[in-house]
């Protein structure tokens, strides 16, 4: 695994323990989206990047997984 990877990765797996408290869970947002993460935004397709989007928004009140993976 890259490092740009391990470092959103690290940063999902922060991010998800901070807000919630637990690992990741089945219907967790972050979790749920934790191999589109790790596919280049090129080739993701319109209905990779609308539920990549939409769980970003559900990650909590700070954009720190969106940040490291626009890094």
């Amino acid at each position: 695994m890259g490092l740009a990877n391990q470092a959103v990765t690290k940063c999902r797996q922060r991010t998800h323990n901070e807000t919630t408290g637990h690992r990741g869970r089945k219907g967790d947002p972050l979790y749920g989206i934790r191999e589109l993460l790790l596919t280049g935004a090129e080739r993701l397709d319109a209905r990779g990047h609308m539920r990549l989007q939409s769980a970003l928004d559900q990650s909590g009140p700070h954009d720190e997984v969106a940040d490291c993976w626009d890094g």
